[in-house]
């Protein structure tokens, strides 16, 4: 199964250990649009058109898709479906369920829609 991440789990990032078993498929954005937004410690993607998210794409097994639904507290906080890649695959992406608020969770934007680049601009 291949998983498209954008936040935390990216390389490098501090939850990138939860892809310890996975394979790099590659670099790749998604081809419908969405909105992400920062919730403090990690950003969440929201299926609301603004932009094109920028990501990695990930090969897992059933073991590391069940750690990743405990990660992103699936099905509660987060939803997961498949989504089509720029580079014409496709993948599953974990969504946010519902709004920020519904959470707890003041959102702020992320413009460009790549959060490494993102907490690059912050350092």
């Amino acid at each position: 199964m291949l998983v498209f991440v954008y936040g935390t789990l990216l390389s490098g990032l501090c939850n990138h250990h939860w892809l310890s078993g996975a394979s790099f498929v590659g670099r790749d954005t998604t081809r419908a649009e969405f909105r992400m937004v920062d919730l403090g410690n990690y950003p969440a993607v929201l299926d609301e058109p603004r932009g094109t998210i920028v990501g990695e794409v990930w090969s897992i097994d059933e073991r590391d898709f069940a750690q990743l639904d405990e990660l992103e507290d699936y099905p509660s906080l987060y939803t997961r479906r498949v989504i089509e890649l720029a580079s014409g695959g496709s993948a599953w992406m974990y969504v946010l369920h519902g709004a920020p608020e519904d959470h707890g969770f003041r959102g702020v934007d992320v413009p460009d829609r790549d959060y490494r680049r993102w907490l690059a601009q912050g350092d």
